[in-house]
């Protein structure tokens, strides 16, 4: 998991994956390394390339908070792909198995629409 992707699932399940033992975190590495190469490539480019934009709008090491608000600007970017990046992550995190961990909340879902 890049290092994105790995803040993105901290921001969002945050106390529920520390209680469900990395179980979200752990699912969420899996299906990314699951995904066909060419697939995982895009994301992976998509992953590296708003790292870096986050590292320079919000410091080397933001909070949850300012990843949930890039999060939140992604949604309303108007390049697809960009906006698309939620979308893929939120495939993840509703997924059946992901769905049966236990959450208080579906955030992602409610940050990207999903």
């Amino acid at each position: 998991m890049f290092w994105l992707e790995g803040r993105v699932v901290q921001a969002l399940a945050g106390d529920d994956d520390h209680r469900t033992g990395g179980a979200i975190s752990t699912f969420v590495d899996t299906s990314l390394a699951a995904m066909p190469q060419h697939l995982r490539l895009g994301v992976a480019l998509e992953s590296v390339g708003l790292g870096l934009w986050v590292r320079l709008r919000h410091g080397l090491d933001p909070d949850a908070t300012a990843i949930r608000r890039s999060m939140t600007g992604w949604e309303h970017n108007p390049v697809g792909v960009v906006r698309q990046y939620c979308g893929e992550l939120g495939k993840i995190e509703n997924s059946d198995v992901c769905c049966q961990l236990p959450r208080q909340t579906n955030t992602l879902s409610a940050l990207c629409g999903t």
